[in-house]
């Protein structure tokens, strides 16, 4: 006779185990792809871990590990800002940029602007003056004269020289230089000049 817990050649169903739970559905299922489904593995043993000690103590072993000192901080800056930037044009490296840069400051030199800026620093106030004044606004009226002419109309004497029509001389600051004339008809029609 077979135990009722035997499996048999034509075993078929549930198996039940003393002390075990029976599983159920398809293993890999319950694991998962690439194990997700073990969560816990219940810690490991001692033994495990004097395992994966020892293996990465030989790993290390047979390496060799590095017996050299490794560089200092500035033995690499120095390496790095030694190195030629000819042989790194790659666009958004830092040699590219320099490598630009040079190149448009280059340009400017032969463009010579330093004498450019230099001679910028020769200006006196006096030069200044005499070319603001002379610019000429409206045309032909250099910006002295019309500053001169709105002056006078603002704040100058004011003479009435003429009646029918009535013609007005509006003087500079020194009362005696009239820097604009108008006539006005007395019908009410306008200015003529």
């Amino acid at each position: 006779s077979t135990p009722a817990n035997t499996i048999g050649a034509n075993a078929s169903g549930e198996v039940t185990v003393a002390g075990h739970t029976p599983q159920t559905g398809d293993s890999f299922a319950l694991i998962g792809t690439a194990g997700a489904g073990l969560t816990d593995l219940g810690g490991m043993s001692t033994g495990m871990k004097a395992e994966v000690n020892a293996e990465a103590d030989t790993a290390l072993s047979d390496y060799g590990g590095n017996t050299t000192t490794p560089p200092t901080v500035a033995a690499i800056a120095d390496a790095v800002l030694d190195e030629l930037v000819a042989g790194h044009t790659t666009a958004g490296s830092l040699s590219k940029a320099i490598i630009d840069t040079l190149a448009d400051t280059n340009e400017l030199q032969a463009d010579d602007t330093p004498a450019a800026i230099a001679a910028l620093n020769d200006l006196d106030a006096a030069g200044i003056k005499t070319a603001v004044q002379a610019t000429l606004i409206d045309g032909s009226v250099s910006l002295q004269t019309a500053l001169t002419r709105i002056l006078a109309l603002l704040g100058g004497k004011v003479v009435r020289t003429g009646t029918s029509p009535d013609v007005y001389a509006f003087y500079e600051d020194d009362d005696t230089t009239v820097a604009v004339t108008t006539t006005t008809q007395t019908d009410g029609s306008g200015r003529t000049n």
